[in-house]
């Protein structure tokens, strides 16, 4: 924050009352030197040393009242420096969370990967083992079979690995895959649509700029 200044509104507001009380009594003063004069009780040199005095406390007066201006003006410059510095450092702080973001998407995406190969693995041997136990099938009964066949290549799986994802915090609840998939391939790939995303963040972040705050 902008450093605080040494000369406060209440320090102002104090010495302005006291210069107030000094110029009122010195005014006074004047006026009774030329009230004495006119009486034969004092010289013009008594009036002019009480209107010296005046003057004096009414130049102290208005020294106040410019230093009081140009605090004030130190302390709005320094306040409107820290504010462009503070949207400079708020600007470099989200391209750097925009970095992370970005890195964290490119790695979900090296891992989803992996994950498919995992799956593909995963249903391919499922099906093996159907097909191990097909001939065998005569012998054992449909029924049979059929049980086998349920246990290696019943979709359950699936439900489970959803459960595992919303485990983790990753909810997909109420997104379409096939509108999903569409989107994916109109923007040409992941990491295209990474980058257009990119681009909009940092337009949105032109506000902050200091040249937007001049």
């Amino acid at each position: 924050m902008a450093a605080k200044s040494t000369f406060t509104s209440a320090e102002y507001l104090a010495q302005r009352a006291e210069l107030e009380q000094q110029i009122r009594v010195a005014e006074d003063d004047h006026h009774r030197a030329g009230y004495r004069q006119v009486l034969g009780e004092a010289t013009q040199d008594d009036v002019d040393k009480a209107l010296v005095s005046l003057d004096a406390l009414k130049n102290k007066r208005r020294s106040l009242e410019g230093a009081w201006e140009e605090s004030k003006r130190q302390v709005a410059s320094a306040l409107a420096d820290q504010q462009l510095k503070d949207r400079q450092d708020t600007i470099s702080v989200i391209r750097e969370l925009a970095g992370r973001r970005r890195k964290a998407a490119e790695d979900i995406a090296s891992a989803i990967q992996g994950f498919g190969q995992a799956f593909q693995k995963y249903a391919s041997a499922g099906s093996a083992i159907t097909e191990a136990a097909r001939p065998f099938m005569g012998t054992i009964g449909m029924d049979s079979f059929n049980a086998i066949r349920h246990a290696a290549e019943n979709r359950g799986h699936e439900q489970m690995i959803v459960g595992l994802l919303r485990e983790i915090g990753a909810d997909f609840a109420g997104i379409d895959p096939t509108g999903a998939k569409s989107e994916l391939d109109r923007h040409g790939g992941f990491s295209t649509w990474l980058d257009m995303w990119d681009r909009v963040l940092e337009q949105r972040i032109a506000c902050l700029s200091p040249e937007q705050a001049a």
